[in-house]
């Protein structure tokens, strides 16, 4: 399984890359993967896990 965080700040394209990444997978019969945009965040504040109430830590955790 493979999780694929991308943030709603991130640079332009980066939605329509993951999105591109997870096809490619499934395509090639890795059909366990998912893509969530991360509301506010970029791919540096993604990376910052810690606080009660992450959305980033809790979508990690709940998959």
């Amino acid at each position: 399984p493979l999780l694929v965080l991308v943030g709603e700040r991130d640079f332009a394209g980066a939605g329509a890359d993951a999105r591109a990444f997870a096809r490619v997978l499934r395509d090639a019969g890795h059909t366990r993967n998912r893509i969530e945009e991360m509301p506010g965040r970029h791919q540096f504040t993604m990376a910052e896990l810690r606080g009660a109430g992450n959305p980033v830590l809790a979508t990690i955790t709940d998959f």
